[in-house]
């Protein structure tokens, strides 16, 4: 496990255009094509110069009578590891870090990664992650195969979990309270998991409580406790978000413009306070890999 100065010094070498800071793997949630030394291939075709790989972390989370992830051996990440420090003797150009998208299970910060032996030995950082919101029924989570998200908005679902929760500022207090929590408790050095994913109008299943302009107040209410968390601790932040891709946030069709802004301010304040950011592209197969590129043109001044 490498330490925050060590991390820091490593990414701050590398501009944003360089790095994909969120990246699958074939031996966790990825295609089987997924393999370090094809996606050391692919990075570099595309001038990618580091790949931050996140296996993810999964407990074992039971909604109802249904398993929503099954519990990840740590053994994924020994062999992750054994891959990459292959490749980087074979001369591979492009530079691997290993993280893991960890889940963030609760209100208190509770995360599905336990310190252990095999991640202290294995890991260089770890990727604490909001996959679902703890104030909502499981049955909300967006990364669940074989269940209709669209089809739990269209039908009211999502509204009525909201509302039961107490509405969409106890839903967002909720969220910003998780990822601040999880935070403050990481045991290894910390980036948090694509924080922008979660403020989305545009891509339904990230969108659990249907975002609007008004709500702008609560988010960056939210933000500034994340914020203080990540000074607190030096924790980076990886801005890895779905719906920044060109058909939903582009010059010619931008739908959730206030988001955007949103988002550039939230970088600028980092930049401006030292709190590292990393683009991503959540790849979980290999045409995926790059797509953080976008980020370069739509954060041009970082």
């Amino acid at each position: 496990m490498k330490t925050v100065s060590e991390l820091k010094d490593i990414l701050q070498f590398y501009p944003w255009g360089r790095v994909d800071a969120h990246v699958h793997t074939h031996l966790c949630d990825g295609k089987s094509e997924m393999t370090v030394q094809n996606i050391g291939d692919r990075a570099e075709k595309l001038g990618i110069e580091l790949v931050i790989l996140t296996p993810h972390c999964h407990r074992r989370v039971s909604d109802e009578t249904e398993t929503l992830y099954e519990d990840t051996d740590e053994d994924i990440f020994a062999m992750l590891r054994d891959e990459i420090d292959f490749y980087h003797r074979q001369n591979g150009k492009v530079r691997f870090l290993l993280s893991t998208e960890v889940d963030i299970l609760s209100l208190q910060g509770d995360m599905s990664l336990s310190p252990s032996s095999v991640a202290e030995k294995a890991l260089d950082l770890i990727t604490p992650t909001m996959n679902y919101n703890p104030v909502l029924p499981l049955r909300a989570v967006h990364l669940t195969y074989g269940r209709d998200v669209d089809g739990l908005h269209e039908s009211g679902e999502y509204t009525r979990m909201k509302e039961a929760a107490g509405g969409i500022s106890a839903v967002l207090d909720g969220m910003y309270t998780a990822e601040e929590q999880a935070i403050l408790k990481a045991p290894y050095p910390a980036m948090l998991g694509h924080f922008f994913a979660a403020h989305s109008v545009a891509t339904a299943r990230y969108n659990w409580f249907g975002i609007k302009e008004e709500h702008l107040p609560l988010l960056k209410a939210g933000a500034e406790r994340v914020l203080a968390a990540c000074r607190k601790t030096e924790a980076m932040v990886d801005v890895t978000g779905l719906h920044l891709y060109y058909e939903t946030v582009s010059h010619k069709r931008k739908k959730d413009g206030f988001l955007h802004e949103f988002q550039k301010s939230f970088l600028n304040r980092c930049k401006a306070e030292g709190i590292l950011t990393c683009p991503g592209s959540d790849a979980h197969y290999l045409d995926g890999i790059g797509e953080s590129m976008i980020y370069t043109e739509l954060f041009e001044d970082q």
